[in-house]
């Protein structure tokens, strides 16, 4: 069928069936379509750019754990390990924490290739270059609008994926997506930059209002002098750039610019439905990033993982209705809703710290944690530790307005 499209543009339409839609080729949708062909189910995954792999805002950082859940580290697809965390204070002090392997600093690009390839070689369909412009339940069926190449895509699917990210439009055109709060997102920008200062395998964070008012800074190196360098904040996010140069200014004068790249994480995912009749959202288009930092590779893999386990069960029994999806649901916040959610209530509360504040804080804090090894440190003894010096508990039952302290005390009471 030809439908005239703009002035001398003529827009072909085909049509064609798929039994899962997967819209997003990252890590979330990468994964989903893994586990959906482990499930023995058909799958087209589409991918707005041109290549698996785009340039994303991304500081690239992963716990060890988080990653050899699934996979064993590849030096084919990590830049570099990490071995220490640097706290700095507004005031320029800083606090260490160690640990054995920590975590690592990712190549992205080659990261989100090897996943794909994952579900590819194991029989996923994948089409390049394809915008999902809508989606419509339909006679028990999803019909989705894709254009790619000039053409018009009608797919018909028993379910669909959104891995589509923040603005996902899979979850929008499914009346999924609630409305986003600005306070729930972190605005980022980020140098890829090098600097011979730069030491390998430690991340550095940096607080206050010079860098970032309501978030902080960081240092991701990646090996032999490059490192991932950013900013994300909650307010004034017009100073994006202002406050980005200011931390390379200060800290690593000189740098050599290689890249740049804005951009938008999303949170507050506990506050959102992840599923409804015949659709289910994955990573960033779930909202899923971890509150405080930001991390969002670690809970788009596991999220996609078993989204794409329980989408493939579903279909085995011929039904994939909200009440049997919301598996998927129960099983992603089992055992972590409650850390998810006192994470989101710090990074509320850390939003209200002035400069003075965060000063006093890692003043208190130093002795107790400076040069320790992460092994050595449980929560518990976090928790314990916060309660013990009297000026950070006044300010966390301030900033928090009682809960972070009431969280703190019903903590230590299991503990």
């Amino acid at each position: 069928m030809k439908s005239e499209g703009r002035i001398g543009v003529n827009i072909l339409e085909k049509r064609f069936d798929v039994e899962v839609l997967v819209v997003g080729a990252g890590p979330g949708g990468s994964m989903a379509s893994r586990s959906l062909r482990e499930e023995g189910r058909e799958v087209l995954i589409v991918e707005k750019s041109p290549e698996v792999g785009r340039v994303i805002l991304c500081a690239e950082g992963i716990s060890r754990e988080s990653l050899t859940k699934f996979f064993e580290p590849s030096e084919k697809w990590v830049a570099s390990g990490l071995h220490a965390a640097r706290l700095y204070s507004p005031n320029g002090d800083y606090m260490e924490v160690h640990r054995r392997q920590m975590g690592f600093i990712l190549e992205r690009k080659l990261f989100d290739r090897f996943l794909v390839m994952e579900a590819v070689g194991r029989g996923a369909e994948l089409m390049t270059s394809t915008t999902f412009l809508e989606a419509k339940r339909e006679d028990g069926f999803i019909t989705s609008k894709l254009l790619k190449g000039g053409n018009i895509y009608k797919v018909r699917s028993k379910m669909i994926i959104g891995a589509d990210g923040v603005a996902s439009r899979v979850g929008k055109s499914l009346g999924m997506v609630q409305k986003f709060h600005e306070r729930d997102a972190h605005y980022c920008a980020q140098y890829l930059l090098y600097h011979d200062s730069i030491r390998e395998g430690v991340a550095s964070f940096f607080t206050g209002s010079r860098f970032a008012p309501g978030g902080y800074g960081w240092i991701f190196p990646k090996g032999k002098g490059i490192a991932n360098v950013g900013v994300g904040v909650i307010f004034q996010r017009e100073m994006l750039n202002r406050f980005l140069d200011n931390l390379v200014e200060t800290y690593l004068p000189g740098a050599k610019i290689l890249g740049f790249i804005k951009g938008v994480v999303p949170t507050g995912g506990h506050k959102q439905p992840m599923v409804g009749d015949g659709v289910m959202l994955v990573g960033d288009a779930a909202r899923l990033a971890e509150p405080l930092s930001g991390a969002g590779i670690a809970s788009a893999m596991y999220s996609g993982y078993l989204a794409g386990h329980i989408a493939g069960k579903a279909l085995k029994n011929g039904d994939t209705s909200t009440a049997i999806l919301s598996e998927y649901e129960k099983e992603y916040w089992k055992g972590t809703r409650r850390e998810y959610e006192f994470s989101y209530l710090v990074r509320n509360t850390f939003m209200r710290f002035t400069d003075e504040d965060l000063n006093l804080i890692l003043e208190e804090l130093n002795p107790i944690f400076h040069g320790k090894s992460l092994e050595d440190i449980s929560p518990f003894y976090i928790a314990r530790k916060a309660l013990i010096s009297r000026r950070v508990w006044n300010l966390l039952v301030k900033a928090g307005k009682g809960a972070i302290g009431q969280y703190l005390r019903e903590f230590v009471h299991r503990g």
